[in-house]
């Protein structure tokens, strides 16, 4: 596959809910090009109970808690 030049990159971020008590809020990411809609592949990413990669390497899912102060970890 042909690797993308363009420099204008887009995010896209959907949290979602936990839907059980015991559950994590999460944040799915993917990155494109905004020129020509490539999605790029998260590499050298250490995954974990809270960090996970799709099977495909283009969407990224990470746990999240707020902590004392509304600082998010």
């Amino acid at each position: 596959m042909p690797r993308c030049r363009h420099t204008k990159k887009r995010s896209f971020v959907v949290i979602l809910n936990p839907t059980q008590p015991d559950e994590l809020p999460v944040a799915v990411m993917t990155i494109r090009c905004g020129q020509c809609d490539m999605r790029f592949e998260f590499v050298g990413v250490q995954t974990s109970e809270h960090v996970k990669l799709s099977e495909d390497r283009l969407q990224l899912r990470v746990s999240f808690s707020e902590s004392l102060g509304g600082m998010v970890q």
